[in-house]
């Protein structure tokens, strides 16, 4: 039998790591200033999205709207704190970042986890899928 494969590598350049966290951060940053550009910013034109209630978005021109319509509206008084948990490198070009949402509503705390898979193009880290979910 062959041996079992490993698909994760170390980071080519702890710059990476540092740049992948900034990425993170702007999601945070976005949403809390309810600022759709600054959060979907580091999307890539055809990136996918799924968000907690199971609704998937297929570009940045439907993540774009949708940020737009949730921030002037029903998250407009919300809070986040996005942490990211772990996160491995396939490629130098490609990496798996896992994140921790903690949202705070006037009513309410809850918390989401999430997977970003994030590519580098031309020096710049981006994300092409990213799947958001409630923890139960």
């Amino acid at each position: 039998m062959t041996a079992r494969p490993h698909a994760y590598r170390p980071a080519s350049d702890e710059q990476d790591v540092r740049d992948l966290e900034e990425v993170v951060a702007d999601i945070e940053a976005g949403f809390n200033r309810k600022d759709a550009a600054l959060l979907d910013g580091r999307f890539t034109a055809d990136a996918i999205l799924t968000v907690p209630d199971g609704t998937t978005l297929r570009g940045w021109d439907d993540l774009f709207a949708y940020h737009t319509a949730r921030l002037a509206g029903a998250v407009r008084d919300w809070s986040t704190r996005v942490s990211v948990l772990d996160m491995g490198f396939l490629t130098a070009e490609i990496a798996v970042v896992q994140v921790e949402q903690h949202t705070t509503t006037p009513d309410r705390a809850f918390t989401n986890h999430g997977t970003i898979v994030a590519i580098k193009k031309e020096g710049a880290w981006w994300i092409s899928a990213m799947h958001n979910t409630n923890v139960a």
